[in-house]
This record gives C-alpha cells, structure tokens and sequence, in this order.
C-alpha cells in the first residue's frame, strides 16, 4: 500500500511508510502508532520466512503458531531460509494425525528448538 503514497504522492518510502501508518491508526480507533509499526514488523517477519522457504514447505512448520514465529529474530529467520534452502529435496513425515493438537501446542518451543538446533546444524557442517 505504501507504494501507493510513494507514486501518488511523489514522496519517500520513509514518508510514504507515516502517512499508511497514519491511515490506520485514524480507521483503527484506540491503536497507537508504535503499536501498530510493531505489528508490521512481526507480520513481516513472518512474510518474508514463508516467502523464501515456499509455500509447499509450510504445511510442515503448521504447528508454530504465528505469536511464536513473529518472535523469532531476523538471525533465526535467515537460518531457518538457509536451512530450508539448502535441503530442499528434505523429506517429511506427516503425522500430525496421530497426534492431539493439546499436544503440539504444548510442544511449540520445542519445536522451535529442533529446529534452529537442526538449522545450525547443517549450516556448521557445510
């Protein structure tokens, strides 16, 4: 949307960014403004992860819930892109059907783990 402002308005990204911001935060009553840019920047986060990994490879990281996800530092995103970049051929098992769902929301954070431990892994050895 921003990119919008920047041709409509003939203004900066920088500038063209406030005045979406802006926007939003006069349709949106109560919403502060720093509220609403880290907003944006976790869904961005989470954007550019799903992005670079592909969309075939996200039913399998179905489990982490975007709270989770949206936490996770650009260094940890980038690693979890790499990991999945290099392996792209990687198999996976699906067995979420034998699982409860109590279940895997209680092992988000290990999930998590596994998965950066693995990333860091493969990126040591390579």
């Amino acid at each position: 949307m921003y990119k919008d402002f920047i041709v409509s308005n003939k203004v900066g990204e920088k500038k063209a960014k406030g005045q979406v911001y802006d926007f939003i935060v006069k349709q949106i009553p109560n919403t502060k403004r720093k509220t609403l840019c880290r907003q944006t920047q976790k869904a961005l986060r989470i954007d550019d992860l799903f992005e670079k990994i592909g969309m075939g490879k996200i039913q399998y990281i179905k489990h982490i819930v975007r709270m989770h996800i949206s936490k996770f530092s650009y260094f940890q995103i980038q690693t979890i892109i790499d990991h999945f970049t290099e392996n792209s051929n990687m198999e996976f098992i699906d067995d979420s059907e034998d699982k409860e769902q109590e279940d895997d929301q209680n092992n988000v954070l290990e999930v998590q783990v596994n998965l950066l431990n693995s990333a860091k892994a493969s990126a040591s050895t390579a």
